[in-house]
C-alpha cells in the first residue's frame, strides 16, 4: 500500500506523516510504500531535495516588511532552482500585530529568484503560496530588474500596495528566464475570488484595506496587462498575484499537486499497489482545487486504484470528496482521538487512523 500523505501543518512533515501511515499498515498486516507528497507550496522544495538529491543553498534576502533575513532554496542536480515564496515573503514571518498587506512586500521572493540565477541555475520553479503579501507580484518583479513608474519618476525599491496605487507604467528587461509556478489554488488575479477579496483578511487586511488592495490589483492589471492576457489566468491571483506575475514575466502556472507528484515519479510508485493512503491537516472543499491529496487520489483512480484520506480535521466540504469518488473513505484525527491529542501526538494517531482504516476497508 502507498502512503502519500502531504504536510500535516504545524504537526508533522510530509516524511513523518508518510512514516506514521506506513507504521499503521504494517501494524495491519500489510506492506508499505512511503512516498511523502507536496502540492507546490511550504515544504515542497525540501521534500524535492530529498527525493533528486538536490543542494540547500543560503541567501541572504529582505522579507515582507523589508527586514534582512536569512533563507534558503534548493539547486537540484539537473540545475532547477527550486524557490518556495514562503521563505522569503511568508505569513509566518509575521507576528500577527506586524501583518500589513498595505506595508508587504514580494521583493525578497525576487532575491531569491536573483540569487538562484546567479548561482548558475538554468531553470526556475518557483511554490507559490503562504505569503504575507498582496502586491501582484511587482516586489518579485522589481527585484528581477523590472522598473516600475508613478508619475513623478520610478517607485521605490521594495515597493507595496501604498506605493503602487500610483502605479502609471513599466519597463521590463531584455527577457526573463524560464519560470515555472506551481499554485495549489487556481484563483484569478481579480474578483470575488481573487488575490485581495478571497485571502487578504487573512493576511491581516481590514475590511476597508480589502477593497483597497482590489483596486490596485485593478491598476497592476491595466499597466502590466493591458490586454488582460494573464489577469484572469487560474493561479494568477496566488501567493497575493505572484502567479499574476509569473505570466507576465511569460511563464507557466501548473497546478502543484499534479507537477510534484509528475516530477516524483507517482505514477512508477503506483506500480503493483492495491491502495492509497493520504492526507493533510485539514481537508475540506479546497481539498478539492488543486491541494496534494486530490492530486494524489487522482493518480490513483487513473491507475484504477482505490484511495483513502485522512486528515488532522475533516471540516465543510470534505464529504464532497467522498460524493464525487475522489475518495472510497475518509478519517478525522480530531474526531478518532480528540483534537487535543491530536496536536500533541499526530504520528501516534495517524498511525492508529491508517490501521483502523484499513481494517474497516
Amino acid at each position: 500500500m502507498l502512503c502519500a500523505p502531504d504536510d500535516f501543518k504545524g504537526t508533522l512533515h510530509a516524511a513523518e506523516a508518510a512514516a506514521a501511515l506506513a507504521q499503521g499498515v504494517r501494524d495491519a498486516g500489510h506492506e508499505a510504500v512511503e512516498f511523502p507528497v507536496a502540492d507546490g507550496g511550504e515544504g515542497t522544495a525540501r521534500l524535492l531535495k530529498q527525493a533528486k538529491g538536490g543542494v540547500l543553498q543560503s541567501a541572504h534576502v529582505t522579507d515582507p516588511l523589508g527586514r534582512p533575513l536569512e533563507t534558503s532554496w534548493v539547486l537540484l542536480p539537473d540545475g532547477t532552482a527550486v524557490v518556495e515564496s514562503a521563505a522569503a515573503s511568508g505569513l509566518w514571518y509575521l507576528a500577527a500585530g506586524d501583518r500589513r498587506p498595505m506595508n508587504a512586500s514580494s521583493f525578497g521572493t525576487g532575491q531569491l529568484l536573483a540569487e538562484a540565477l546567479n548561482q548558475g541555475a538554468t531553470k526556475l520553479v518557483l511554490c507559490i503560496g503562504g505569503t504575507a503579501t498582496v502586491d501582484g507580484g511587482c516586489g518579485l518583479l522589481q527585484a528581477l530588474g523590472v522598473t516600475l513608474h508613478a508619475d513623478d519618476g520610478p517607485l521605490r525599491q521594495h515597493c507595496c500596495p501604498t506605493d503602487l496605487q500610483t502605479l502609471t507604467a513599466v519597463d521590463p528587461p531584455a527577457s526573463f528566464p524560464p519560470i515555472t509556478g506551481l499554485v495549489d489554488t487556481m484563483v484569478p488575479l481579480l474578483g470575488k475570488a481573487g488575490a485581495a477579496r478571497m485571502f487578504a483578511p487573512q493576511k491581516g487586511a481590514s475590511a476597508a484595506q480589502v477593497e483597497q488592495l482590489e483596486s490596485t490589483m485593478q491598476r497592476i492589471a491595466e499597466v502590466l496587462d493591458p490586454q488582460s492576457q494573464h489577469r484572469d489566468t487560474p493561479g494568477a491571483g496566488s501567493g497575493g498575484g505572484m502567479g499574476f506575475a509569473v505570466c507576465t514575466m511569460g511563464g507557466t502556472l501548473l497546478r502543484g499537486g499534479d507537477a510534484v507528484l509528475e516530477m516524483l515519479g507517482i505514477n512508477d510508485a503506483l506500480q503493483n499497489i492495491d491502495l492509497v493512503l493520504t492526507g493533510e491537516g485539514c481537508m475540506n472543499a479546497q481539498t478539492a482545487t488543486g491541494k496534494a491529496p486530490a492530486a494524489v487520489a487522482a493518480a490513483a483512480a487513473s491507475a484504477g486504484i482505490e484511495c483513502i484520506g485522512i486528515g488532522g480535521r475533516l471540516e465543510a466540504g470534505a464529504d464532497d470528496l467522498l460524493a464525487d469518488g475522489t475518495f472510497v473513505a475518509l478519517d478525522s484525527l480530531a474526531d478518532r482521538c480528540g483534537l487535543e491529542r491530536a496536536m500533541h501526538e499526530p504520528a501516534s494517531c495517524l498511525r492508529e487512523s491508517a490501521k483502523a482504516m484499513l481494517q474497516q476497508h
